[in-house]
């Protein structure tokens, strides 16, 4: 369909590229050549640049190609893909890369720029100095050039109606740095294409390599994301799937880069040649969309994505989806250890469907785990865990079939070829499964503990001239305190260690209890660690987020704290540590989407936030315990309108939907203390209005939100899955590699509190690092991050620390609450916003 001819220009200083062209085809156009100009007087003079004839086309995507080849600290930055009306014009549109000033020093990083009023606020722009001097620009993403590397880069632009496209690949590594679509403003004109690479000095050696690759003549969106989803309740929230229960309502939810697509949508189901169009969407916007799911024969099928525009078409991505959905549930599982024929495992199985389905077969496979502690004699104390896989086998030699006709209760019985000794713990689980098991649709195992409780021991000998203490706080949950020397000087560490696995522990999000008064407006409240564990019946825990300690008081994230939504993300930046329905930890970011209806007449509002400090104009903001007092006109000018509805009689109908009846419309009015029994809704200016219009004292009205990973990690649980949340600052690990150039970059050393997971989220790791003292000098980022790569964890996240860093715990001998570490204020503990709990109930088997 195209083609192109790769002709290379070397970009280099101290030569002007004077009449050097090169030549790019497409098909039913003729050529064109882009020709180097000379460079203006007010321009560097070691700049260097191709500019090139006009592009007509209505929608367009220019593609280059880079190879760096100098050093970094010759260059000033570099034009990757620019468009300008002229040669001596400042850019109407580029792609950048360069180094930019923050408040740590200049690091590089990509950016759209503009010279032109085309971006709108909501795009969150900068003011360009340096480089970039006369222009705005949008940082897209942090990446430093590697010298070598050759980069593939695309803009695409649609001039009429605004719409960009970027992606830039580092070839060399195969890894994609920027993939993102942008709505910009329109613009009328001609563009012309431009690249180029600037530097400090005119006889340094060669910059790289740069080409124009070609001009393509339509313009791609880079990031339309979609996932199936379904409400498992008519009260729940959608929560995507991969395998369609045929009962349940049933939709996609697409995310567009841009307000309306020029083209079209269609989703189809595909097996074998035979393919069944689901979905089918002209003009699309970013929404929910109804698929009928329920007439599909069962099977393995794949969900194909497809964009059609000027009579082409694109695979965005497939996904996998199971239609028919077969359901097992564990009722009961015992173990015999003196049975007469030897040991054996029994219990009960319920295996029901969505519908009639092909015989399926299905299994129970059980394992067993050995673990066995002998006495320590290297470096630490305490006792070292092995862990045998002794005997792993199927229930059912000949395994049962299932048609779906109706719910089914098998009971079963089978041998163990072990015998298990009184002096190992052994750990045995079953674990349901279908053949095939694409229908298979929960994850659902259920595990015995045949023994004495485990003490799995920590991993030692980072530190030099270490020594390790340990307490046993409750069955999985470990306390470590490890104390030694790294090369800046003595260290005291702190860690609890928590098996997710082990039945009985939960995680949650801990909010303050006390007020304190220190500077007014107090909006939240505080309390120390310590107090909080003593007062919530945890038998552990650590602070949690950094929060406004000279004024409000007010925690900076996200708080979950069983399953309830105390304050929504308030930055994209800063990482989240959250826990799963199913006890397994997550650390990333959450998108918030709310709105609030009138159950009496329909009327809808967004809801912007919930507990959030800020209060912008037109917004719609839910204050709920135990934010202290709702804002009322508070900040108001005489021409603002402010209206707060207080609830009553509050119910939490599922999470994600609170449900209330209006007590009272307050107009105009300062703002009234919130109890666990109220909550405030309250609107400004055009929304306030609305509220006016549209609700009356007495109603019944319905509060939805939804908690999601957007793009970048969509398998984050959702609000009905996620139990508990707090929030941090820098991700020092994701996906078992450093999280963010801060890591490098601020080498400050402080006292320390932050959390890992292990690679199966079943692994908790809190940490607690003193510092500040002549006996444990804190750690930076690196060191702390080069600790948790050290024990092997998979993600990680830094929380606050400096003087609110304490990890406290219920003494397992006396169940007094004390801290462990030895707070950087003297010791004294400092009263936070919020913190991390865990809890132990013993089960009641």
């Amino acid at each position: 369909m195209l083609s192109s001819i790769y002709n290379r220009v070397r970009i280099t200083y101290g030569t002007l590229l004077l009449a050097l062209s090169l030549c790019f085809t497409v098909i039913g156009v003729q050529s064109t050549a882009i020709s180097a100009q000379a460079t203006s007087p007010t321009q560097l003079a070691a700049q260097q640049f191709i500019y090139g004839t006009p592009i007509a086309y209505p929608a367009f995507t220019v593609e280059t190609e880079l190879t760096i080849t100098a050093d970094l600290d010759t260059l000033d930055g570099m034009w990757l893909n620019a468009l300008k009306q002229a040669a001596d014009d400042a850019p109407v549109l580029a792609l950048t890369w360069s180094p930019t000033d923050s408040w740590f020093g200049p690091f590089w990083g990509i950016q759209l720029v503009s010279a032109k009023p085309l971006f709108p606020a909501s795009l969150q722009t900068r003011q360009s100095a340096g480089f970039l001097q006369g222009t705005e620009y949008i940082s897209l993403s942090s990446h430093q050039p590697v010298v070598g590397h050759t980069y593939s880069c695309r803009l695409g632009y649609t001039p009429a109606a605004g719409l960009v496209s970027v992606q830039i690949t580092d070839v060399t590594q195969n890894q994609v740095l920027v993939r993102q679509s942008l709505q910009v403003l329109p613009f009328i004109g001609e563009l012309s294409p431009y690249m180029g690479i600037t530097g400090q000095d005119a006889s340094a050696a060669p910059a790289g390599e740069l080409n124009l690759v070609q001009v393509l003549d339509y313009n791609l969106p880079q990031d339309i994301y979609w996932w199936v989803t379904q409400q498992s309740s008519p009260l729940s929230s959608y929560n995507p799937i991969e395998t369609v229960d045929r009962r349940l309502p049933t939709q996609i939810r697409i995310t567009l880069p841009w307000e309306t697509l020029p083209g079209a949508l269609e989703f189809t189901l595909e097996q074998d040649d035979a393919v069944t169009s689901v979905l089918s969407i002209k003009q699309a916007q970013s929404g929910d969309y109804a698929a009928d799911f329920s007439n599909v024969t069962p099977g393995i099928y794949k969900l194909v994505g497809r964009y059609h525009e000027d009579g082409r078409t694109w695979i965005l991505s497939e996904q996998d989806l199971t239609v028919g959905r077969l359901e097992y549930e564990i009722l009961a599982v015992e173990v015999d250890r003196y049975g007469p024929d030897g040991p054996t495992i029994s219990g009960s199985l319920r295996v029901a469907s969505d519908g009639p389905l092909p015989d399926i077969a299905f299994n129970i496979a059980y394992s067993m785990v050995k673990h066995t502690f002998r006495p320590n004699n290297g470096p630490g104390t305490g006792t070292i865990l092995s862990e045998e896989v002794i005997e792993s086998a199927d229930i059912f030699s000949q395994p049962p079939t299932y048609s779906g006709s109706s719910p089914q209760v098998i009971s079963f019985t089978a041998p163990i070829g072990q015998t298990c000794e009184n002096d190992s713990v052994w750990q045995i689980t079953v674990s349901p499964y279908s053949i095939p098991d694409a229908y298979y649709a929960e994850g659902f195992t259920k595990s015995v503990w045949v023994g004495r409780t485990i003490e799995p021991q920590a991993w030692t000998g980072y530190l030099t001239d270490e020594k390790q203490t340990k307490i046993s706080v409750a069955p999985g949950i470990d306390a470590y305190h490890v104390s030694g020397s790294i090369a800046a000087g003595p260290l005291h560490i702190f860690i609890l260690e928590v098996d997710l696995n082990t039945p009985g522990i939960t995680i949650d999000g801990l909010a303050g209890r006390h007020y304190t008064q220190n500077s007014p407006p107090t909006l939240w409240p505080r309390s120390q660690i310590s107090r909080l564990v003593a007062d919530t019946g945890a038998v552990a825990g650590v602070n949690a987020s950094f929060f406004d300690i000279n004024s409000t008081q007010l925690p900076r994230g996200m708080l979950v704290s069983s399953y309830n939504l105390l304050r929504t993300p308030d930055d994209p930046s800063r990482g989240i540590l959250g826990i799963s329905a199913d006890n397994k930890a997550y650390i990333g970011n959450w998108l918030f989407k709310g709105y609030v209806r009138n159950l009496k007449g329909g009327a809808q509002l967004t809801l912007n936030a919930i507990n959030s400090s800020g209060f912008a104009v037109n917004s719609t903001n839910l204050y709920r315990h135990p934010y202290l007092m709702s804002p009322g006109n508070q900040g108001a000018t005489t021409n603002t309108q402010v209206v707060e509805l207080v609830l009553h009689d509050l119910e939490t109908a599922t999470p994600g939907v609170i449900r209330a009846r209006v007590a009272q419309i307050r107009v105009n009015k300062p703002g009234i203390k919130i109890t666990e029994d109220i909550m405030v809704l309250s609107s400004r200016d055009v929304s306030a209005a609305l509220l006016l219009e549209h609700y009356q004292e007495g109603d019944l009205i319905e509060i939805n939100y939804e908690l999601n990973g957007g793009l970048s990690r969509p398998w984050l649980p959702t609000e009905s899955e996620l139990q508990g949340a707090a929030s941090g600052g820098v991700v020092l690990l994701m996906n078992g590699l450093y999280g963010e150039h801060y890591v490098h970059t601020d080498t400050a050393r402080h006292p320390r509190t932050a959390a890992a997971i292990d690679a199966e989220r079943k692994k908790l790791y809190l940490f607690v690092i003193d510092g500040r003292t002549q006996t444990s000098v804190g750690v930076t980022y690196k060191e702390m991050a080069d600790y948790f790569l050290y024990m092997g964890a998979f993600e990680a996240l830094n929380l606050d620390g400096g003087g609110s860093s304490t990890l406290s715990i219920r003494m397992p001998t006396t169940g007094q609450v004390q801290h462990l570490n030895y707070p950087s204020s003297g010791g004294t503990e400092r009263y936070v916003a919020d913190g991390i709990g865990v809890f132990y109930t013993p089960p009641s088997n």
